[in-house]
């Protein structure tokens, strides 16, 4: 069965001790002193719960370009993921990227 679980949980404690797959992973976090900055450290606390073919969204990777470089350059490295997209469909912007 396929199905999807929306959470409000403190992201990065979940995501380190999450047990099972995540297959689409959206952010849209504002980290304490971080910001959007706390992408790139949420990836990497998910990292073991995907597979290949898994998606990761990421929201604001437009207007908050500059806050997510380092994560953008992270998601844009072949040698991390598949591939990676930003798309302009709200004026904040969408990363899509591909494990």
């Amino acid at each position: 069965p396929t199905f999807a679980e929306i959470l409000g949980e403190d992201g990065l404690p979940w995501l380190e001790n999450f047990d099972g797959t995540i297959d689409l992973l959206y952010l849209d976090a504002n980290g304490g002193g971080k910001g959007k900055g706390i992408y790139l450290d949420m990836v990497r606390a998910a990292w073991h719960t995907f597979r290949p073919g898994s998606l990761v969204l990421a929201h604001n990777s437009v207007k908050s370009a500059q806050r997510l470089s380092e994560y953008l350059n992270y998601v844009r490295d072949r040698g991390n993921f598949r591939g990676s997209m930003n798309m302009v469909i709200d004026g904040e912007g969408l990363e899509v990227s591909m494990i």
